[in-house]
Order: structure tokens, then sequence, then C-alpha cells
């Protein structure tokens, strides 16, 4: 909406729910540190760009209000073509093991210059969309490849990743740090609602 308002949420209908969790959704990422994690929150108007994994790698894709559904399909298609010539390293695991021991590879990686630079681009990202080679054909084999998948090809410090299956089904992964399903739940219910009419 125009005015970047939303309607009231409610629980049941009757206690209204803080909206302050929203400004949340883009541009966040939690970013591993000794002790508690911090959380980083990035200006979209500066960073207006999603990142897409595909075979483990990671490419920066800018969004602008004048795309259009075709122009983003056509880069997206030329990323998953374009990750086949490639074999990288599923460095996005980091994310799904110890805290401590992301920690420590995080410290280490951010030794180079080009490993700050690259980080940036992914945790300052609007969101994560992940192309998987999957092709689940029900909702538990979906399910079961969203939540217990071998963690490659993810980046579970983002706060929305978006994970496509070869065969065009989808689900959203949400990290938790700044954000609650009640916040991801109406995200989706007004993102289908759009799309469908």
């Amino acid at each position: 909406m125009a005015d970047a308002s939303l309607p009231q949420d409610n629980l049941r209908g009757k206690q209204p729910l803080c909206a302050s969790a929203y400004k949340y959704v883009f541009n966040t990422c939690r970013i591993p540190a000794p002790e508690q994690d911090v959380i980083g929150i990035w200006d979209s108007n500066e960073f207006n760009h999603i990142v897409v994994l595909a075979n483990n790698c990671v490419y920066q894709m800018a969004l602008s209000a004048e795309m259009t559904p075709t122009e983003i399909m056509a880069n997206l298609s030329w990323i998953k073509e374009d990750a086949k010539n490639h074999s990288e390293l599923p460095i996005g695991t980091l994310t799904a093991v110890h805290r401590d021991t992301w920690t420590k590879a995080r410290s280490h990686l951010i030794t180079k210059v080009q490993n700050i630079e690259a980080l940036t681009v992914i945790e300052s990202s609007a969101f994560a969309v992940c192309l998987d080679d999957h092709d689940p054909d029900s909702q538990t084999s979906s399910a079961r490849q969203l939540l217990l998948d071998d963690g490659t090809n993810r980046w579970y410090d983002k706060t929305i990743q978006l994970i496509v299956f070869a065969n065009g089904r989808a689900g959203l992964y949400a990290e938790h740090a700044l954000i609650d399903a009640t916040v991801i739940s109406r995200l989706l219910t007004d993102a289908l609602t759009n799309i469908t009419g």
C-alpha cells in the first residue's frame, strides 16, 4: 500500500497485535558473535537487492519497482543455468552449525576484504531465494526438504528465505530472531491473495 499502512492484526479477532515487527522482515540478518548473536538491519533504500542461491553459489540480483515478472524470471533462469557451471563449497551450511563454531568461522572469513564484501551482500539483502534441484511430489516431501534437508544451498541467518524447487513447488523459511510466525503468516496470506487475485 502506498501509505505503508496495513489493517490491524488481531488475535482471534479481539486482541490487537503490535505491528512493530513488520519493519524487520526485509534487509535483516542474524549475525554470529561471541556470547550472543547480533542483528543486522540495513536501509532498504540503499540496499535494494536480493541474493539467489543455486548450487551453493550466491548471486546478487538488483530489485526495482520497474522490473517485470518476465525480467525477474529471465534473471532467475540465467542464474540457475550459470550455477550449473560452478562447483562451490556449501558455505551456507556454517549458518546451521553451533553458533560458537559459526562465530569462529565467520571471524576467520572476514580477515579477507572480499569475504567481508560478499557477506555484506548476503546479510544486507532484502531476502534470499534458494533455487533447489529437488522435485518433492507432495506436501510431506516438500516439508521434509524444507525442514530436514542437508543444509546446503541455504543461508539460515537470513530472516526470509524463499525456497523454490525444480518442479515449481515452493516454501518459505523464516528465522525468528526478529519476527514471529504471525508476521510471516500475514506476509504469506497477503502475497497469495495478491497473486491469486
